[in-house]
């Protein structure tokens, strides 16, 4: 029986790995920011949606997570399962993915054994695991990568894309815009990989080999620059947003950065910025101290790969997963070259070089999965527990029953909910988009049923145990002379 070759079973071992890690999100829930996106989606339609999706330089929030939400939301309504388990199978491609990608750019399997390991499982990203909502990070990832993958198996070749493959590899990329925002760093590690790896050998003829080996990231940059202005100066632009303000300093970049280096590390508040700018002077160091294209090509991804949020307040956890790629590739690839640098010392020549450096691999692997599991065991019950009062107020909705017709209205009494998520909830459980629902957290907005709670259609009362009750038209106006 022929033996499978050692670098897919290295594949098969993180995926195994990766399989009992994530587990336990199968059986996640729903959280807040899960209802305003899928209401979002909802309330446009796929129409709207599509276009969006053709349209990328559009406002249309993240057109992509439509895609995502309203397929599954039309089958399983708000069951989480169907959701879960479609970010379970996202999660697990874009594990081989990185795999691939780091293989490609190394040619090292072994190198991609442990990037692959890395990014399957991190403490500080366990909400890839947990929340539905990031599912904004997982796309962007998978379609960013897929680009690479596509890309560099071609690149990695010696050859040049044909326009056909140009434009899927174009379009892949669009995915990725269309997902998150943290794709338009696409471009710039095009531009890189092509003057790393096959620079001009006549620079005196640069803008031939911008039209040949350069095609790509210029193309790839014109579709940014769309996207960019038309994100940013178009009706309800990110700009108008509080929360995607950016403050352009040097202190912003470097506490930002600092704060990454912190997390991915698990150092707690140990990097600060000068230890920051120290650690990227070493990484300068070991890179371009001899020719090594792929230490390079990590140094700079680790460093611009978070420009899109670097200027943003306190983006971390699943923000980092495509910074997270560099960093996993930089760790493999010292660590295989300190592995094989080991193995030839005099006083351990009598061990194979392969023992040797399965230790090390084994140590750093070993290093990197125990601090995973540490701090996923620590932040999952979190995060789960943030989920319940979603979860359990559509249940309360779900076990009313309620078929609600057309242009009706409904008050929810005592809204235990921190925001406006009731009134979400309430239309996406009973699927009617002309359902009117007010709360006390949409008292600002005027009701046309202002005199009294007898003119509602419906009057719920939601407890802090998330049992609704249902009052009728007749007993609504006592219940409330009662409060």
């Amino acid at each position: 029986m022929p033996q499978l070759p050692w670098r897919r079973i290295g594949l098969t071992v993180v995926l195994v790995y990766f399989l009992f890690s994530a587990w336990g999100g199968l059986h996640a829930g729903f959280r807040n920011d899960d209802m305003m996106n899928l209401h979002y989606y909802w309330s446009a339609g796929p129409a709207k949606a599509l276009q969006g999706n053709l349209l990328f330089f559009s406002t249309f929030y993240r057109p992509m997570g439509a895609a995502f939400y309203l397929p599954i939301y039309h089958f399983a309504g708000l069951n989480p399962f169907p959701y879960r388990a479609v970010i379970f199978l996202l999660l697990g491609v874009n594990v081989v993915l990185m795999w691939r990608f780091a293989a490609l750019l190394t040619g090292d399997y072994l190198v991609a054994f442990i990037a692959a390991f890395a990014v399957s499982n991190h403490g500080y990203l366990a909400d890839l695991h947990i929340v539905t909502a990031v599912v904004y990070d997982i796309l962007c990832f998978f379609f960013y990568f897929s680009a690479f993958v596509v890309y560099l198996g071609i690149r990695s070749r010696g050859r040049l894309l044909t326009w056909k493959q140009s434009a899927g590899v174009l379009l892949l990329y669009i995915g990725a815009l269309n997902s998150k925002e943290m794709a338009v760093t696409f471009p710039v590690f095009v531009l890189a990989y092509e003057l790393l790896y096959h620079a001009p050998e006549d620079w005196s003829r640069l803008s031939r080999w911008l039209l040949s080996e350069g095609r790509l990231a210029i193309l790839s940059g014109l579709l940014t620059l769309a996207y960019v202005i038309g994100k940013l100066t178009g009706t309800d632009s990110l700009n108008q947003m509080e929360l995607y303000r950016s403050i352009y300093t040097v202190q912003r970049f470097m506490e930002q950065q600092t704060l990454y280096l912190n997390a991915l590390f698990y150092a707690g508040a140990f990097f600060t910025p000068a230890k920051t700018i120290a650690l990227w002077l070493a990484l300068v160091y070991l890179a371009w101290r001899r020719p090594s294209p792929q230490l390079r090509f990590c140094q700079i991804f680790v460093v611009l790969s978070p420009l899109p949020i670097v200027f943003l307040t306190g983006r971390i956890w699943s923000c980092l997963y495509i910074p997270l790629a560099g960093w996993a590739i930089l760790l493999g690839s010292l660590t295989v070259s300190a592995a094989r640098w080991i193995a030839i010392l005099p006083g351990l020549r009598r061990w194979h070089q392969p023992v040797v450096t399965g230790l090390l691999v084994a140590t750093a692997i070993g290093v990197v999965g125990r601090e995973a599991v540490i701090w996923t065991k620590y932040f999952r019950p979190i995060l789960l527990d943030a989920e319940r009062p979603v979860l359990t107020a559509i249940r309360s909705f779900q076990t009313l029953g309620l078929k609600v017709p057309a242009n009706s209205t409904m008050m929810i009494l005592d809204d235990p909910m921190p925001r406006y998520d009731l009134v979400l909830i309430a239309r996406l459980v009973t699927g009617e988009p002309t359902l009117r629902v007010w709360t006390k957290k949409t008292e600002g907005r005027p009701s046309p049923h202002s005199t009294g709670l007898d003119h509602y259609d419906y009057v719920l009362r939601m407890e802090l145990n998330g049992v609704a009750v249902v009052q009728d038209r007749s007993d609504a106006a006592p219940a409330a002379n009662q409060k």
